[in-house]
């Protein structure tokens, strides 16, 4: 595996890791169906020979839930809105994959002990995942996947430090990374709108579990308080208005930039 220079110091992984990671990553295809349950097969070889999961069977709920419901929900958006579908935006395979792969980076990041630089790669796993994914050429998968929840306030903070300046803060909402956010937030093992009443009493219900799971100076815990809580209901409230079919196709159009 080529890894971006960036990306080496927050490393712990082996030779076998590292095959695994990069053929499961070169399932990625911006023209064609992609393989889901290939890439699936080849993430569970990964996640076994990982040493940095401690709650294994979690992680690959977790990752296998939001692969599944992402595709769910872009299937749904798809026959609410046609057009989104010939605009490959909601193309099942790909937002499936994207689920499957959003938190791979976890598989290979130390947690601040065993890795070069002695800093933890998880809270900002994301922009590692952005700076990886376009060095291999992958930039339509990083900017449809990689800077899920919070990490656009994590990297706000991270360019007052003058780190990660490679990875520009995205100007306008983009489709796909909108409905993994969300997905992503609303599932823990569970996907917690079906014991919520709805998709924003489950996002109150994680972050509010996340806040007591993590300090106050947690890059996660000022992330949220730092604009992000505010940006994510902002997101999952545009999925909940296009789920229900609620927009316009001119409404879509504008809010994501596709008419230009």
């Amino acid at each position: 595996m080529d890894y971006h220079d960036t990306v080496l110091p927050f490393l712990n992984t082996n030779k076998e890791l590292d095959e695994k990671i990069e053929k499961l990553w070169n399932h990625w295809n911006p023209n064609g169906d992609i393989n889901v349950e290939s890439a699936t097969r080849v993430f569970l070889q990964a996640a076994s020979l990982s040493p940095n999961i401690e709650r294994l069977s979690n992680y690959v709920s977790h990752c296998l839930l939001v692969s599944r419901k992402c595709g769910e929900v872009a299937q749904l958006l798809g026959r609410n809105y046609p057009f989104l579908d010939e605009l490959g935006l909601v193309d099942f395979s790909k937002m499936a994959f994207k689920g499957l792969v959003e938190d791979s980076f976890y598989l290979i990041g130390g947690d601040g002990t065993n890795n070069d630089d002695g800093e933890s790669s998880n809270p900002f796993h994301e922009i590692l995942t952005y700076i990886q994914l376009t060095h291999m050429g992958y930039q339509d998968l990083a900017e449809g996947m990689a800077l899920h929840f919070v990490a656009q306030e994590i990297l706000k903070e991270e360019h007052k430090k003058d780190r990660f300046l490679e990875v520009e803060i995205p100007k306008q909402p983009n489709l796909p990374l909108d409905i993994l956010t969300s997905i992503d937030a609303l599932c823990t093992t569970q996907y917690l709108p079906e014991t919520k009443e709805n998709l924003e009493d489950a996002l109150k219900y994680r972050i509010e579990d996340i806040k007591r799971r993590r300090n106050h100076g947690h890059p996660i815990t000022i992330g949220l308080e730092d604009g992000g809580e505010k940006r994510l209901f902002g997101v999952i409230g545009r999925l909940q208005t296009m789920i229900d079919g609620r927009y316009s196709s001119s409404q879509l159009k504008e809010i994501y930039g596709l008419e230009r």
